[in-house]
């Protein structure tokens, strides 16, 4: 098993690849004021946009280049490959378990396709949808995966369980659930154990939670909702699920109290 102190080099090496510049692990520079030192960067062919891991591999999603995969390590990290076929990446997801790499693509209309790792990155499946923004996956075992996404003009959340059909040899749908928002557009989402967090725009932030699946269904029950200046375009969550942070353009970062996911309450101390 990998030390803890491996993975934090292993995650600030990361952090260096998505600055896109050369390679300085020779000359790290020590922040003072924080206590960060630099480990390096590494210039992505594209322009970095995000990543995710599985273990010592990331995957960076390289915006028009696709996706770039390198391998990472104490030194520095190692350029292995590019999924150059799927042109304008914005965000990518991996399910160890299912071996699945999802990737959210721009090209023409915003889609996420699955890849097959265990098959040389081939085509899996292909979730289209018009304008989908955000997406989160869960890993729920080697045959199946729960995908959750939103969008600007899909009007609402969507939750779809996913399982490998191997009589058919594909990944099919045995449940799923829609919240319908009324017209609202939806931009991030953030899932913490059963509630979502979404950043919704002029509407500011919505909590949902997700009910355990009855049937075929899985239900997701509207909560609380904040309002805020600006327009809400992502959001983040601390691990003690007390504190919901939001990007809210033009009127900046807003904090919002999510103790009571029914109240969630901006500018209020978050204990």
């Amino acid at each position: 098993m990998t030390s803890l102190s491996t993975h934090a080099i292993i995650i600030l090496c990361a952090a260096g690849l998505l600055a896109g510049c050369g390679d300085d692990t020779a000359n790290p520079t020590v922040l003072d004021s924080f206590g960060f030192r630099r480990i390096g960067g590494f210039t992505t062919l594209g322009s970095a946009r995000g990543l995710c891991f599985d273990e010592d591999t990331v995957f960076v999603a390289d915006n028009e280049l696709g996706v770039s995969i390198w391998k990472l390590n104490a030194n520095g990290a190692t350029f292995l490959d590019t999924l150059d076929y799927m042109n304008s990446v914005a965000q990518v997801a991996y399910a160890a378990q299912c071996r699945l790499l999802f990737v959210l693509s721009k090209t023409w209309h915003n889609e996420v396709i699955a890849l097959d790792r265990s098959a040389d990155y081939q085509y899996a499946y292909c979730f289209g949808n018009k304008l989908l923004e955000d997406f989160y996956i869960e890993d729920v075992s080697p045959d199946a995966f729960l995908i959750i996404y939103c969008g600007v003009e899909l009007y609402g959340i969507y939750a779809v369980r996913y399982f490998r059909n191997v009589d058919l040899d594909i990944w099919d749908c045995d449940m799923w659930g829609h919240f319908d928002s009324r017209l609202r557009s939806y931009h991030a989402i953030e899932r913490i154990g059963s509630y979502l967090f979404v950043a919704q725009g002029e509407w500011g932030l919505q909590v949902f939670r997700l009910d355990r699946a009855e049937m075929y269904t899985i239900p997701i029950t509207e909560l609380g909702l904040c309002d805020l200046y600006g327009s809400a375009l992502d959001v983040a969550v601390d691990s003690s699920a007390r504190c919901a942070y939001l990007a809210c353009q033009f009127a900046g970062l807003a904090v919002v109290n999510i103790s009571d996911p029914d109240y969630p309450v901006v500018g209020s101390v978050c204990s």
